[in-house]
């Protein structure tokens, strides 16, 4: 598959933009978005639960700049989308930056839309201490989307499709969802409900590829290490869950346990894949790469709402 690159505004993600103004508007649009969320954070901030109260903070962090879209792997149909280069990289480290609260602007974002700044500097916009709605800065005013604007409906209408171009589709979909998640797509609501399940996780992470200084070296090394690592989870019969490029460089996040495949000997399974993964990387492309393995209780359950959602699983494992 192709591995574009393109302009962008990203929150660690961004839209395809070739043109300075559209990227300086994208950019406008990613900072409101983000005031937007923190001020919704407010009422979330302290919460109740069993041990006592908790606190929640976002820290936001917003590049804009060059991007690589990445789809590797390919493993028995298994695909994964990574996006990576400059943007991330910035997004990453204004957040870094950030304090809990914290709305923080890259230099290169702040250059754009911020003439106060500081040359070189990350730039704080919004801070959770701030006793007035009006900004430092001047953003292009966005409307939020409501429900029942045609142009974004609540639901997709399927009917307008073929059976054959249905069942395209569904294979296109299924490429780029964990196993863990399409067995339970039929099952009905019942299968969504969140649980308690023992696992096994494995972090996987490599530091050696440079997305930023030759576009199609990097994807052709991520490409071959995503492959070597789903060729050794599949074989243990693990999953591979996710793919992402941060501060710590290439990770990739690694299930034993999860449906439909648990076994009594997960842990083992997955010290005998990290092992195979170490010899075969160290061989076939000259790298070491640093792996952490925990087993332990973990929350899987859906997060998000009805026209986007996912599965994590979290613990303190």
């Amino acid at each position: 598959m192709q591995s574009p690159c393109f302009e962008a505004s990203a929150v660690h993600d961004g839209t395809s933009l070739t043109d300075q103004e559209q990227l300086r508007t994208a950019t406008s649009y990613a900072t409101t978005a983000a005031i937007a969320m923190q001020r919704a954070m407010v009422e979330f901030r302290r919460q109740k639960t069993s041990r006592g109260e908790a606190r929640l903070d976002l820290k936001i962090g917003i590049g804009a700049g060059q991007a690589l879209a990445l789809h590797v792997g390919g493993v028995l149909g298994r695909w994964e989308y990574v996006l990576a280069g400059d943007v991330v990289q910035q997004a990453v480290e204004a957040q870094n930056y950030a304090e809990p609260g914290m709305v923080v602007l890259s230099p290169e974002v702040a250059e754009l839309i911020d003439p106060s700044t500081i040359p070189g500097r990350p730039s704080v916009v919004w801070s959770h201490n701030q006793t007035s709605d009006s900004l430092a800065i001047d953003l292009m005013p966005v409307e939020p989307v409501s429900q029942e604007d045609p142009a974004f409906p609540s639901s997709f209408d399927w009917t307008i499709f073929s059976l054959s171009e249905l069942e395209q589709a569904t294979r296109i979909f299924k490429a780029y969802v964990p196993a863990a998640i399409t067995v339970r797509l039929g099952a009905g609501p019942s299968a969504w409900l969140a649980e308690l399940r023992r696992m096994t996780i494995m972090f996987i992470r490599i530091e050696a590829i440079n997305y930023t200084r030759d576009h199609h070296a990097a994807s052709n090394v991520l490409q071959h290490v995503v492959k070597l690592v789903q060729n050794a989870t599949y074989r243990y019969e693990g999953s591979l869950n996710k793919v992402l490029v941060d501060d710590k460089g290439t990770v990739l996040l690694v299930l034993f346990g999860a449906p439909p495949l648990a076994h009594e000997d997960d842990p083992l399974r997955a010290l005998a894949c990290a092992r195979e993964i170490q010899e075969t990387i160290a061989k076939e492309q000259g790298q070491s790469v640093a792996i952490g393995i925990a087993t332990d209780n973990v929350f899987a359950g859906p997060v998000g709402g009805t026209t986007a959602a996912s599965i994590p699983c979290l613990g303190m494992g």
